[in-house]
């Protein structure tokens, strides 16, 4: 499925984009697998010179150049701070659903939400199976994990194992470390993660439920309770 404004087409799959340089950069990191920039302290590669030192500074050096002056919040990238305070403090989100009431402080997540959500884009297909995907990313992972059964990532405290590594540092601070960075500002709540903390605020105290029944009046905000509810009564 390919967009108007995604000229570019890959003929090995139904990735589409609006940039030839990233068509490219697609057809040489997942078909080809070329990634020619190595990180000498694990196994990340990438195809983007810039992004493996990123990832140093990021991952190794822990690097954390800024700081929010109105909590304890720390980035590597100045987006991530300034997205931070608009939707942590500000609690700014100018780009909204005009289908349900989804709002976020990022454009191309809307994109990505009206795209997954509403039209139920399936643009990435497995070759072994009958999984398909809305993002490329996650039909890779779908493949390294269920197929090639994939999980370089360990644990040291436990026997979890995963294939993305950002998935194993969470696990180690939330699991093991018991780390709580952030507090809703509402209630007593606490999480380890941002995106935990927004989706307690949107649920509980902003009461938004974005995912709508088609066959009945349930609504719901997360969208696997969807799924479940469409399975337990509809599909009897």
């Amino acid at each position: 499925m390919h967009f108007k404004d995604n000229p570019f087409s890959c003929d090995r799959c139904h990735f589409s984009t609006g940039q030839k340089s990233t068509l490219i950069h697609h057809i040489m990191s997942f078909h080809e697998k070329v990634k020619p920039f190595k990180c000498d302290r694990c196994e990340y590669a990438t195809i983007v010179k810039h992004c493996l030192k990123r990832h140093v500074q990021s991952v190794h050096e822990k690097a954390k150049r800024f700081a929010c002056d109105l909590c304890d919040f720390k980035s590597f990238a100045h987006q991530d701070l300034r997205r931070h305070i608009e939707s942590v403090h500000e609690k700014l989100k100018p780009f909204k659903c005009d289908r349900c009431e989804y709002a976020t402080i990022v454009k191309h997540c809307l994109k990505h939400h009206v795209q997954s959500v509403h039209e139920k884009a399936k643009r990435f297909a497995c070759h072994l199976c009958n999984y398909k995907s809305f993002a490329h990313q996650d039909l890779r992972r779908h493949i390294e994990s269920v197929h090639e059964k994939l999980k370089p990532f360990k644990c040291d405290h436990c026997e979890y194992a995963t294939n993305v590594k950002h998935c194993l540092k969470r696990h180690v601070q939330s699991v093991h470390e018991k780390a709580k960075r952030f507090a809703c500002n509402l209630c007593n709540y606490k999480s380890f993660g941002h995106q935990d903390l927004r989706r307690h605020i949107e649920s509980v105290h902003e009461k938004l439920k974005p995912f709508k029944c088609d066959l009945c009046s349930f609504k719901t905000y997360r969208k696997r309770n969807l799924k479940k509810h469409i399975n337990l009564v509809h599909k009897k």
